[in-house]
């Protein structure tokens, strides 16, 4: 191939399509409703906005639109459990009337004397509870229930010397997770919620889920679940679940048209369900609904739902973006011309984008190599001044702002819109009202970061733009009106912000470090704790962060291992602040560190292939797949073991994955028919049997 062909193809690596958006997407939901009403309900404002539909026509439309500018179905909100009359949020029955709930669970008797100091799931916001596989007792601290593949056991486990399994129950698929409250025990999969008795394991409800589970959150014995539907052509109604009381009939939740919204400024492509539920008679109570992109970050504060919702534009879109505004002098004018009839045509944007790549590889065919390798460059530098000059052109996050009572009920409040995306659920935090949302932003190679600073409104209040450039963010915490984030390239920048002025956000100070943090727990005195890694290896690491100017690394635990569950889920890391021991699961065992005064120091390595960590008084409970064993905080000695039912078997034959550890059994072998003839291949005589072994 000549320079020429060679730098024809690396033009249009930037130009052409690869399955991705083209021109200037249409918003979805622009088309006209076809619903009863005299116009539809917006909220939010800017160019991230929410529509209410008016009919089948404004869902279906926003699909298919998004379908044709490269986006499939995936995604999306929706909102209004319909009843009889349209008006109360409600489970739908044959008879029209509001169905009858299940008699749920009581609360708990005064249970006996129990731990005074025991730990519950390291979640992100205190007193809103977060799935997990493992959960203490809140109000006891005494039992213990374990989800382990599709078994739930539950277990006695104090004192320690009693420790027993007293009963189990099976769930249909693999669990998520589990919450418990009062007297119930709620385990999620992801078709389908069991509520079971704490007392003997009775199932007391469960809800059938047509969507698919995706996050949930429990606050004050409310579950908030977000599922995830596709579109069902031709209804595209989203009928996210069936409620099922203990011996009632199960009966259906459906979602209306009219109370789905669609966002404009990013795609359809599945929808989204917000759904409230009780935790103890697993009663809907409220629900809100949309459309959006497949991805999806949730954030639950004391008062409000967010859901992020990222949108990226591909190069294609932004590079014939950038030649029809600031890049039209590096162009001919007859080729601007033409780019900017086809942009103009009612064809899809995939289209637009191809006939546009067709008159510039007509134009390419009349350039020397030198002319080529000119153009290449300059667009190359004007991109990317154009996409750092507003990091919107090429990838921003929508966020969802809903409000929640103590009583369930969920209302649509605003939307907001930040550049980039999110890292997790922990790049948002709402403090005196405001949303705070640290973003990575711009392309691969010239990447920034950022902390964005949102009204109760949801409009942009402040900004901290430019941190670390060619990074991306790996870890954030925000404190109050501090907020910390790890960025990542070759050493670990720690930025400490002050947010005490939400219009004027400001770097404090900065800590570099070898290695980075993927998560980050404050340790109280001024002091944060840091997991991540260092040359592949676990690091662990003792902040000084009392002057927010001056950040220090005051001390670090290295390790030879690769791996830990706690450097990406915060559920397996473990802080003691009573006895400031910090607990992880890490390559394959259990790992206890003493963070004392300016010293990270290593206390005690169980040989246990730890999955999760509990304590309860002097007591130390370690979760594996296979059993539970506790030891004693004096000096880590064994003090009892018990044993768990499930876990996860797999075994690999070929391409196929078995689940279950069992082959299914071989069928009888037919009779041979008669008159047949008996040829060498014969197996055995007639009627005979193969072995069911």
């Amino acid at each position: 191939m000549d320079n020429t062909k060679i730098m024809i193809a690396l033009i249009f690596s930037l130009l052409l399509i690869a399955g991705c958006p083209g021109l200037s997407p249409t918003p979805p939901g622009t088309g006209p409703g076809t619903g009863p009403g005299t116009g539809p309900s917006i909220v939010g404002t800017g160019s991230f906005t929410l529509k209410q539909a008016q009919g089948k026509e404004d869902v279906e439309n926003a699909f298919l639109k998004s379908a044709l500018s490269g986006n499939y179905y995936g995604g999306g909100f929706n909102g209004g459990i319909r009843t009889t009359t349209g008006m109360d949020f409600g489970i739908v029955t044959e008879s029209g009337a509001p169905a009858q709930t299940a008699a749920g669970i009581t609360d708990g008797a005064k249970q006996s004397t129990g731990p005074t100091d025991y730990s519950q799931t390291n979640v992100q916001v205190v007193g809103v509870d977060e799935l997990d596989n493992v959960k203490l007792d809140s109000a006891t601290g005494k039992k213990l229930y374990v989800l382990n593949g599709k078994t739930v056991n539950f277990l006695n486990i104090f004192p320690p010397e009693d420790m027993k399994r007293y009963q189990t129950d099976e769930l249909r698929n693999y669990g998520n997770g589990l919450y418990e409250y009062k007297d119930a025990v709620i385990a999620i999969s992801y078709d389908r919620i069991d509520a079971f008795s704490k007392a003997n394991g009775d199932e007391v409800w469960h809800v059938n889920l047509n969507s698919t589970y995706l996050d949930s959150r429990m606050k004050d014995g409310i579950i908030y679940l977000v599922m995830q539907q596709y579109p069902q052509t031709p209804y595209y109604k989203p009928m996210p679940m069936e409620v099922c009381g203990s011996g009632t009939k199960c009966m259906p939740v459906e979602i209306p048209y009219t109370s789905i919204y669609i966002p404009q400024g990013v795609s359809s492509q599945v929808f989204y369900e917000v759904i409230s539920l009780n935790a103890q008679t697993g009663e809907v109570i409220d629900a809100e609904a949309f459309t959006g992109p497949y991805s999806a970050t949730l954030y639950m504060s004391e008062d409000n739902i967010y859901v992020g919702m990222p949108e990226q534009k591909s190069e294609t879109t932004v590079t014939m973006n950038y030649l029809l505004a600031g890049g039209k002098s590096l162009i001919p004018n007859e080729i601007y011309k033409r780019l900017t009839y086809v942009n103009g045509l009612d064809i899809s944007d995939e289209a637009k984008a191809v006939e546009s790549s067709l008159a510039l590889s007509k134009w390419f065919a009349t350039l020397t190599p030198e002319q080529l390798a000119n153009f290449a460059n300059e667009l190359s530098d004007g991109l990317t001044a154009y996409i750092r000059e507003d990091p919107e052109r090429l990838e921003y996050t929508g966020i969802v702002k809903m409000s929640y009572s103590g009583q369930g009920q969920v209302s649509m409040q605003a939307t907001g819109k930040v550049p980039g995306h999110l890292l997790s659920q922990y790049a948002l935090d709402e403090y005196n009202g405001d949303l705070r949302a640290a973003v990575t932003y711009g392309r691969w190679d010239s990447a920034e970061n950022g902390v964005v600073v949102l009204g109760t409104d949801m409009t942009k209040k402040g900004m901290i733009v430019g941190m670390a450039e060619g990074e991306r963010i790996y870890a954030v915490r925000f404190m109050g009106a501090t907020g910390y984030v790890v960025t990542f390239r070759q050493t670990d920048p720690l930025f400490v912000m002050d947010l005490s002025d939400p219009a004027n956000p400001k770097i404090a100070g900065e800590l570099k470090v070898p290695g980075f943090s993927t998560y980050l727990h404050p340790v109280g005195d001024g002091k944060l704790v840091g997991i991540g890694q260092d040359s592949g290896k676990i690091k662990l690491s003792l902040f000084d962060i009392s002057n927010p100017a001056e950040p220090k690394e005051l001390d670090t635990y290295k390790l030879d291992e690769y791996w830990s569950d706690a450097l990406y889920n915060p559920h397996a890391f473990v802080y003691h602040p009573g006895k400031q021991l910090v607990i992880a699961p890490i390559g394959g065992k259990d790992y206890v560190f003493s963070v004392t005064g300016n010293s990270i120091a290593l206390k005690k390595i169980l040989d246990e292939n730890a999955q999760r960590n509990v304590y309860a008084d002097e007591y130390l409970y370690v979760v594996t797949s296979t059993d539970v064993a506790a030891f004693s905080f004096a000096d880590y000695s064994e003090i009892s073991r018990e044993d768990l039912k499930g876990g996860y078997d797999y075994r690999y034959y070929g391409g196929d994955m078995m689940t279950d550890g069992t082959l299914p059994p071989m069928p009888a072998a037919e009779s041979s028919s008669s008159g047949g003839s008996s040829g060498s291949g014969s197996s055995g005589s007639a009627g005979a049997t193969t072995p069911s072994g």
